[in-house]
């Protein structure tokens, strides 16, 4: 019961964590760039471990942390998507869509339930990778 109280508050503290950042990009840059390498640390990595690992090492990694890894792969592609809109590289922004995309997707295969949220975030995240 304990752990799955935790499990719960964890992602709810995820959940509030990525609702402040969504208020703050595209209105303050340096702000949100505070939140989101804060939020990365939520998870108990930077940002440089989820961009450098293939899916696979990042599912183990969830899996190994709790019992609501496809919980944590959403809320990691919305977090990448919110970071990639703060980046004025190209190239970073583009590996961190295509990041996205690809947890995004694996979630929304491995889910057991519809995710309308999830979905447009794949369209969201194609719409950006096209305007590169």
């Amino acid at each position: 019961m304990l752990r799955k109280d935790y499990l719960l508050g964890f992602l709810n503290d995820l959940f509030e964590a990525l609702q402040k950042i969504k208020k703050k990009v595209g209105t303050n840059i340096e702000d949100s760039s505070t939140d989101i390498a804060n939020a990365y640390d939520m998870l108990g990595k930077d940002v440089n471990f989820f961009l450098d690992n293939e899916i696979d090492v990042l599912i183990d990694f969830f899996n190994a942390k709790n019992n609501e890894h496809l919980e944590s792969i959403k809320y990691l592609a919305e977090l990448l998507y919110y970071d990639s809109l703060t980046q004025n590289n190209n190239v970073l922004k583009e590996k961190m869509l295509l990041k996205a995309r690809e947890l995004i997707n694996y979630f929304n295969n491995n889910s057991t339930t519809y995710d309308l949220s999830s979905f447009q975030l794949s369209e969201k995240i194609a719409q950006q990778l096209v305007n590169l």
